[in-house]
This record gives C-alpha cells, structure tokens and sequence, in this order.
C-alpha cells in the first residue's frame, strides 16, 4: 500500500468514527457531555489504533488508558449509551462495509478489521446488515457514480 492510500484510509476510518459516534449519539437522543470527551477520544483513537487486534477488547482499551475497565465502560454508557465492546463491535463492521466497497476481498477486509475467521465475520456481517459482505462490493461496483446520474438526468 502506498503513502496515498494509507492517508485515504486514515481519512476513511476517521470518517467512519465520526458518523459512527454520531449515529450512537442521534439513536439514543444523548448529547455528548464536556465531562470527558478527552477520555473518550483517546479511548476511541486506541481502538482506531488497534482494530485489527482480533482479542481487541475494553480491558485493553482501559489499560492503555490507565483507567479502571468499570470506568471505561461508564465513560461509554454515559457518552454513547453503548458498551466499549459494542463500539469496537460496530467500528469493525462499519470499516469493513467501506474495505468491501473498495473492492477488496472479504477474506483480506476480515484480517483488516480483526476477525480471526472469514466465515464468523460473513455470518456476524449478515446478522448485522442483512446481507452478506460479498454484496457490499457487487453494490458498490454496479452503482451509477454522481457524475454519471447527473449525465443520466441531463
């Protein structure tokens, strides 16, 4: 990968964090408290750091943040009213939705987002979309560009 991509990517996962937070903070109708918000974000950018951890879990996260597990867990519930494990969770299916839109294997997007098996990440993928990972791509391939909808609507 060159220096590019890695930026783009960079780009992506921090995009990707944001609407996820966001869409967090819209479902549950909460409003980010001034309380903590800089634990949170280096609580978040340590699971950006580390997503394709496969054991990548909230005690990790509070380690590396020298907080006690019960208070990072607190930190999350009375931010985003989810668990850490549940973000890491969703962070993982979210990155893997847009790796699968740039036409990169399920197999490789897996390994990438910290699933140890291809097949558990299919059936974890589907549980939580609807679909399987593989349509992501075929969605993204067979999708008109803006460009060429506005041609089309010309």
């Amino acid at each position: 990968m060159n220096i590019v991509q890695c930026h783009q990517e960079e780009l992506l996962v921090d995009k990707i964090i944001s609407q996820l937070v966001l869409s967090v903070q819209d479902e549950k109708n909460i409003r980010a408290s001034t309380s903590r918000p800089i634990a949170l974000a280096n609580a978040i950018l340590g699971i950006r750091q580390q997503i394709d951890n496969p054991t990548l879990s909230s005690h990790d996260i509070a380690s590396q943040l020298d907080i006690s597990n019960q208070s990072l867990v607190r930190l999350f519930k009375r931010q985003l009213n989810i668990t850490p494990n549940q973000f890491i969770f969703r962070f993982r299916l979210e990155l893997a939705s847009q790796l699968l839109s740039q036409e990169l294997s399920v197999s490789d997007v897996a390994v990438r987002v910290g699933f140890t098996s291809a097949n558990y990440f299919t059936r974890q993928f589907k549980r939580h979309y609807g679909y399987v990972p593989s349509r992501t791509a075929y969605f993204a391939t067979n999708q008109p560009s803006n460009c060429e909808v506005q041609l089309t609507r010309s």
